[in-house]
């Protein structure tokens, strides 16, 4: 279970690039294509500097200006999600 301490890496399996401003992940395991917005995009790029995931958030609310309450939920359940498809895990 992802909290606030804990810290993620990308899988070795996922592909991706940056086209025109979007993150672009590919799964080729799964056959599946993620595309990220620039905020997806921030948190991606911040997953491969070895965060923990309350340093994600900080660096999310001062980036895009929002309020810490929203980041946080906003930044866990994209996490989330990213894990469900495989693309990140917890180490």
């Amino acid at each position: 279970m992802l909290t606030l301490n804990s810290s993620v890496a990308r899988s070795k399996k996922i592909t991706w690039k940056v086209i025109e401003g979007k993150g672009i992940l590919l799964n080729p395991q799964e056959a599946e294509i993620i595309q990220l917005d620039e905020v997806g995009l921030e948190i991606w790029n911040s997953i491969g500097i070895k965060r923990k995931i309350s340093e994600i958030i900080d660096h999310i609310v001062t980036t895009f200006q929002v309020s810490k309450r929203r980041a946080t939920k906003d930044v866990l359940g994209f996490l989330k999600k990213l894990q469900g498809f495989g693309v990140i895990k917890e180490v």
